[in-house]
């Protein structure tokens, strides 16, 4: 007894969902990357939304915590969450809530400590962290409170 096409695309997306959170974007493309078409894409991931397994606000705050982490800034954060496809209005309410100033600050410092010794100078540092994503103001400020620099 063979599946239908509708119930592979969605099983398929189930098991995907199963390995890690995805955008709707992301995982549109990763079935389409798979041969469903668009009617049945649209389909699995309407069904996924339903059964709370697929939530681009969710994905945005998760991933934003996972990069963080990495020791990423905000405008690289900002840039990462865009090419997964969430929209606009989620990547700015997770900035707001999870990115305020002081939040900078301090993951930028944290990077610095990691990176001070392996950095020989003071404007390789900044441009390191500055392709991490952090702002000029963040930088400048991180910088000047931390004690080795």
């Amino acid at each position: 007894m063979t599946m239908s096409a509708e119930k592979q695309c969605l099983n398929k997306a189930l098991r995907l969902l199963g390995r890690r959170d995805h955008s709707c974007r992301e995982l549109s493309q990763k079935l389409k990357q798979r041969g469903f078409g668009s009617e049945l894409i649209a389909s699995a991931i309407a069904a996924c939304e339903k059964m709370n397994y697929l939530d681009d606000r969710r994905f945005c705050e998760g991933y934003m915590g996972h990069l963080r982490r990495k020791g990423y800034g905000v405008m690289r954060i900002v840039q990462k969450l865009k090419e997964k496809g969430v929209a606009e209005t989620y990547i700015r309410e997770s900035i707001e809530q999870h990115c305020h100033d002081a939040c900078q600050v301090e993951d930028c410092r944290r990077v610095i400590e990691k990176r001070l010794p392996a950095q020989q100078t003071r404007d390789r540092l900044f441009r390191f962290l500055y392709q991490r994503g952090f702002s000029n103001d963040v930088i400048k400020q991180a910088l000047h409170e931390a004690p080795d620099c």
